[in-house]
């Protein structure tokens, strides 16, 4: 996925583009499913079965908003978070379940779904726990699991390790390991991150272009 443009496919050492611009532009997120199926979170929400890109689309007459992030939850359904609202469904449809702007969305360590709404409050819609967790104006984007009960997210502060609140598996904690909201020239901002082995890791800035951290930590 690229800025003002359709996603591209890397296929035989060749790249070829996967729809017209019409159809999807300016993808920032690529999810694959259990199911297999890619879905794209572009200027829309798309997804890819085989060869087959396909837009998809809201019910009833309010159409889903440009989405800001998506997840999948443990049914295989999937969530999108967008300036207009939460909406849930699949390849058949989306129906908008809440109606709070959000800008990012996860699914927890026991299944259930959280949302960070623009106010900056990261709640849960679905589960046990009433935990609200407050980000003022910190921005979540991309995440990488790096074990059954240990995430790292992407913020614009720097990179957090996202686990459980509480033993049984519930609510979340988070914890900064690298700000980056501190350099001497100015935020540094990850764009992406890729893991190399079990502990190492790969992350992608605008300033230093790719960097490798050993264990994860420390560059």
């Amino acid at each position: 996925g690229v800025d003002s443009a359709p996603p591209s496919i890397l296929e035989s050492g060749e790249i070829r583009m996967a729809c017209d611009p019409q159809t999807l532009t300016s993808v920032h997120q690529i999810l694959e499913s259990d199911s297999g199926d890619v879905w794209l979170t572009g200027h829309r929400l798309a997804y890819a079965s085989g060869d087959k890109l396909e837009v998809a689309y809201s019910g009833g007459a309010l159409p889903m908003t440009t989405p800001e992030w998506i997840t999948e939850d443990l049914d295989g359904e999937i969530w999108a978070a967008t300036l207009g609202g939460v909406f849930r469904g699949g390849k058949a449809g989306f129906e908008r379940v809440d109606w709070r702007p959000c800008r990012w969305v996860t699914t927890g360590f026991d299944g259930s779904i959280w949302v960070l709404t623009t106010d900056g409050d990261l709640v849960p819609l679905t589960g046990d726990s009433d935990q609200v967790i407050s980000f003022g104006t910190i921005r979540m984007r991309q995440e990488l699991a790096r074990s059954p009960d240990r995430r790292l997210v992407i913020s614009s502060k720097g990179l957090y390790s996202m686990g459980a609140g509480a033993p049984d598996g519930t609510g979340l904690s988070f914890e900064l390991t690298q700000d980056f909201s501190r350099g001497a020239k100015g935020a540094r901002k990850i764009n992406c991150l890729l893991p190399a082995g079990d502990a190492d890791l790969w992350m992608g800035t605008n300033l230093h272009g790719l960097e490798f951290f050993k264990g994860g930590t420390s560059p």
